[in-house]
């Protein structure tokens, strides 16, 4: 059977990213956008997207910081397509995206060949919840092609020592994420919660771990998205404005 996927050109950040991704099903939300402002990057850096779907995070970092070399690596043919129009859409010489299975890590890069790592995982174990009869929400949502485990065995592989890894998550599965980074010598160096609301629960965890790191975790203030009228807060306006330059 031969699968038909539209596509769709998305502008952003004031129609300077242009990222193509499904026309229907699973599409990219703002996790992506508070991962890629959280990241911070000096120098001629080496990185690597786990799970690129899009693109999205490679290519606004290759925006944010010109001097990296960034790969974008997902498994799904589809997402993959579009990943590398997106990239040629956006004119960028520093991205290069690739198939393959973050599984088979050890198969595609030598150990201990990117400076930082960064990765916006499916966050729901297949054993929970009700799944969803969409296949592009089912691997992007869903621990269905990759777990979490895996991915930080991967990272922990692709990076030396001091090597960072950055990656966002839900504060649920917060017990399983510290416990699998620590087994993986990437112990969370930074936390920071992100709230939609000031007196909601937080939607989601930002996590820069250390590889090798012996240091005490630091837990930065909150970030909250929306003010009590629904409109963007200040700091929230900021992300925005900094990931797409001002």
């Amino acid at each position: 059977m031969i699968l038909v996927v539209e596509l769709a050109v998305d502008k952003m950040l004031n129609g300077k990213v242009k990222i193509v991704q499904l026309k229907s099903g699973y599409r990219f939300s703002v996790d992506p956008i508070i991962l890629a402002h959280f990241i911070k990057i000096t120098g001629r850096k080496k990185v690597i997207d786990l799970g690129t779907g899009s693109g999205i995070i490679p290519i606004l970092l290759a925006c944010r910081y010109p001097k990296i070399e960034a790969v974008g690596i997902d498994i799904i043919e589809e997402f993959v397509d579009a990943a590398k129009k997106s990239v040629k859409l956006n004119g960028i010489n520093n991205v290069k995206i690739v198939r393959g299975d973050i599984n088979e890590i050890r198969k595609l890069f030598t150990p201990e060949s990117f400076d930082i790592v960064v990765t916006n995982p499916p966050y729901i174990p297949l054993n929970r919840g009700r799944i969803t009869n969409s296949w592009s929400k089912l691997v992007s949502k869903y621990e269905w092609k990759i777990t979490l485990e895996q991915i930080v065995k991967a990272a922990s592989y692709l990076l030396p020592t001091k090597g960072q890894l950055f990656m966002i998550h839900k504060p649920e599965s917060m017990l399983r994420l510290f416990f699998n980074l620590t087994e993986n010598n990437l112990p969370p160096k930074e936390i920071r919660f992100v709230h939609s609301y000031i007196s909601k629960e937080a939607e989601f965890i930002l996590l820069k771990c250390v590889k090798g790191s012996r240091d005490t975790t630091k837990t930065l203030p909150p970030l909250i998205m929306y003010n009590r009228d629904g409109t963007f807060t200040e700091e929230f306006t900021s992300v925005y404005q900094e990931i797409g330059g001002k």
